[in-house]
C-alpha cells in the first residue's frame, strides 16, 4: 500500500506512466486525483477514508481479479460529502469496480457524481449506498453517462455478482445517458444491468440496458429493476434482449408511486414483470414487442400483492403458430381478490396467431373477449 495521510488538506495527486501499487488516503479533505497528460494507470486500487471533496477524474485503475477488494472504495466513519468520479476505466476487481458506501447505518454521504466512467469485467461494476430497507443514507446522486459491461466474475463473490450498477439506499438521484449490457454471463449470481433499490425520489431515463443474462434463475438478467423504491419515474428508455426487460418489484420493502412510461422493451424473455408487493403504479405509453419461436411473455405478473392504477400500453406479438408466446401471464399467486391491475385501452398485435393470449393461473384464454372475462379492457 501507499499511504497517504498527516498532510494538509487542499491536495493534488498527479500520476505519469503506470504504477503498481494500492493507494489509501486517509482523513484528508479536498484532494484530487487524476493524470498529468495522457491516462495514468494505476495496477492496484484507490481506497478513500475521509469527510470528502474528493476529485478523482482521468485515470484508470486496473485490477488482477485476485483480491476481494473494489477498485476504488470510498467510505467514511462521519458524514462524507461531495465524491467526483469522472472519466475512469476501472476493471479487474473481484467486489466492484467502484463502491461508495456509509461506514455505518447512521453515516450520511451527500453529492455524489459519477459520469463518463467505463466498469468492466469486475464482479458488479458499481456499488453506491446502503443494502437495507428505510435507510436513505446517500443524498443527491447524479449518474450519467456512464457504460457498466461484462460484470459477473463467475467466481464466488457478493450476492449481486453480476450487476452492472447497483444503487440502493438514495435519497433523489438522476440515472441517465448510461448503458448496461452484457452484465451477468458468467455462471455466477448473474442479476441484471441496473439495480435500483430502497430509494426514493429517482429519475431513470435515456438508459439502454441490453444482453444482460442469467442461466440460472428465471426472470433475474433483467435491463432494470426497480425494487422497494417510492416516487420514481422509469421513461425514454431502450430495453432489449435481457433475459427480463424491466422489473418492478417490492422485495422486503414495498414500491409505492412509480411510473413507467414510453420506454421500449424488445425481445427481452419477459418485457416488464410485476413482482410482489406494489401499489398505485402507473404504466403507459411504453412498447413491449416480442419475437419468438418459444416463450416470451410481453407482461408477466408474479407473487403479486398490490395494485397497479393504470396499464396503457403497445403490445406487438410477432410468434409461430404452435409457439407458448403469450401477451400477459399472471401466475397462480397473483390470482387473489384483493390484488388489483388494471389494463384499459392497450393496442395488442398479434402476427402468427389469430388472437391474443393471456394466462391466468391456470386458465389459458384467447383473445380479448377472454379477458375482458375476468374484468381487463373493460370500458
Amino acid at each position: 500500500w501507499l499511504t497517504v495521510k498527516d498532510i494538509r488538506d487542499n491536495n493534488i495527486l498527479v500520476f505519469n506512466g503506470e504504477f503498481n501499487f494500492d493507494l489509501y488516503i486517509e482523513g484528508i479533505k479536498n484532494i484530487e486525483i487524476t493524470s498529468l497528460n495522457k491516462r495514468a494507470v494505476i495496477n492496484g486500487s484507490i481506497m478513500y477514508n475521509g469527510p470528502g471533496f474528493i476529485n478523482i477524474h482521468d485515470i484508470n485503475i486496473k485490477g488482477t481479479f485476485k483480491q476481494d477488494i473494489s477498485g476504488i472504495n470510498i467510505s467514511y466513519n462521519g458524514e462524507l460529502n461531495n465524491i467526483n468520479i469522472e472519466n475512469v476505466e476501472v476493471f479487474g476487481f473481484l467486489v466492484a469496480g467502484i463502491t461508495i458506501q456509509p461506514a455505518t447505518d447512521i453515516n450520511y454521504i451527500n453529492n455524489v457524481k459519477i459520469k463518463n466512467i467505463y466498469t468492466h469485467h469486475n464482479a458488479v461494476g458499481i456499488i453506491i449506498g446502503y443494502g437495507k430497507p428505510n435507510k436513505l443514507l446517500v443524498n443527491n446522486l447524479i449518474f450519467t453517462n456512464n457504460e457498466c459491461a461484462f460484470n459477473g466474475s463467475g467466481l464466488p463473490g457478493p450476492s449481486q455478482d453480476g450487476v452492472g450498477a447497483n444503487i440502493v439506499g438514495i435519497q433523489t438521484a438522476e440515472i441517465a445517458y448510461n448503458k448496461f449490457h452484457n452484465n451477468g454471463q458468467t455462471p455466477a449470481h448473474g442479476h441484471s444491468g441496473l439495480m435500483v433499490e430502497y430509494s426514493s425520489h429517482i429519475h431513470v431515463h435515456h438508459n439502454d440496458a441490453y444482453d444482460n443474462f442469467d442461466d440460472t434463475i428465471d426472470q433475474d438478467g433483467q435491463g432494470l429493476i426497480i425494487n422497494g423504491c417510492d416516487k420514481t419515474i422509469v421513461e425514454f428508455n431502450n430495453v432489449w434482449n435481457n433475459r427480463g426487460g424491466i422489473q418492478i418489484m417490492g422485495e422486503e420493502d414495498s414500491s409505492n408511486d412509480v411510473v413507467v412510461r414510453f420506454n421500449t422493451c424488445n425481445n427481452d424473455i419477459s418485457n416488464l414483470t410485476l413482482n410482489q408487493n406494489i401499489n398505485n403504479i402507473q404504466i403507459y405509453g411504453n412498447i413491449f414487442r416480442a419475437e419468438t419461436k418459444d416463450y416470451k411473455a410481453n407482461v408477466t405478473i408474479m407473487a403479486f400483492t398490490g395494485s397497479v392504477t393504470l396499464i396503457k400500453n403497445l403490445f406487438a406479438l410477432y410468434t409461430t403458430k404452435d409457439s407458448i408466446a403469450v401477451n400477459v401471464m399472471v401466475d397462480k399467486e397473483s390470482v387473489k381478490p384483493n390484488n388489483v391491475y388494471a389494463f384499459s385501452d392497450n393496442v395488442y398485435i398479434i402476427q402468427g396467431k389469430d388472437k391474443p393470449v393471456f394466462i391466468v393461473g391456470e386458465q389459458y384464454l384467447i383473445g380479448l373477449e377472454g379477458w375482458r372475462s375476468i374484468g381487463q379492457e373493460v370500458d
